[in-house]
């Protein structure tokens, strides 16, 4: 047997637990810092969004000039949520923000019943610009479950953190733009009854990946704006010509 043969299942049961190993916990947010009253509506698309189905999720942002504001509403169909945003912005290069979320598990796989939640998610991101579209940084999901089922008792307390990374890229003079980002959580904290394996997992890897895609638009993009550059200012005054001297009979100029 081959070294790739012997390989082979090992691997393959890496991507499968990759792929299988995770819920969609956080919201994608662009990447882009916000001038004031500044728009973006986006729509996205995550995997794996509960277990193995995906999530779609649509969010607005606005822009107030030291950071922005934002709300979204998700559904995995068998898992929804509704959710608020804020970011600062204490540099150019710097995304500080928070977000809050309420959602539903209509279906728990370890037990019949349904399961409610709320969720922080810290995170601290690089900024993306034309120039720079790469953007990464760390986060955690700290969330707070109240349950109706045996598994997992009334109330459970349940914390991931790991890392990001991503690629903004604006599109149509950047009105129009997609990006795309990865979550890697391999830290997570288990509060029900310590028990060691997170609720989710399908498999002995202890991590959960996200992988998200998104394209955004902006109604009233930066680009707009740069293109109006002030006129030079025109002089309307009108200057009369000078009145052509008159002479004296000897050719003499008279004033």
């Amino acid at each position: 047997m081959s070294a790739v043969q012997r390989l082979a299942p090992g691997f393959l049961s890496i991507v499968l637990a990759t792929i299988l190993s995770g819920c969609a916990l956080t919201s994608t947010e662009t990447a882009r810092q916000l001038e004031s009253q500044e728009v973006v509506l986006s729509g996205s698309l995550y995997y794996p969004g509960y277990i193995a189905l995906p999530k779609v999720s649509g969010q607005a942002t606005v822009g107030f000039g030291a950071g922005d504001v934002s709300a979204r509403v998700g559904t995995a169909f068998l898992m929804n949520n509704v959710g608020l945003g804020m970011r600062l912005y204490p540099s150019d290069l710097i995304n500080l923000s928070l977000q809050a979320d309420l959602g539903n598990v209509l279906m728990d796989f370890h037990a019949p019943g349904y399961r409610r939640y709320a969720m922080l998610t810290p995170r601290i991101s690089s900024a993306a610009t034309d120039d720079r579209p790469f953007y990464g940084g760390i986060q955690s999901n700290i969330l707070y479950f109240t349950a109706e089922n045996a598994y997992y008792g009334e109330e459970t307390i349940f914390a991931l953190a790991g890392a990001f990374g991503g690629i903004d890229y604006p599109i149509a003079r950047r009105n129009y733009g997609v990006q795309a980002e990865l979550i890697f959580s391999p830290l997570y904290y288990d509060g029900s009854d310590g028990r060691s394996e997170p609720y989710y997992s399908w498999s002995e890897f202890n991590f959960n990946v996200e992988i998200s895609t998104s394209l955004y638009w902006r109604p009233s993009g930066r680009q707009a704006s740069e293109e109006l550059q002030p006129s030079p200012d025109i002089d309307d005054s009108f200057t009369e010509p000078e009145p052509e001297p008159e002479w004296d009979d000897s050719g003499v100029p008279l004033y």
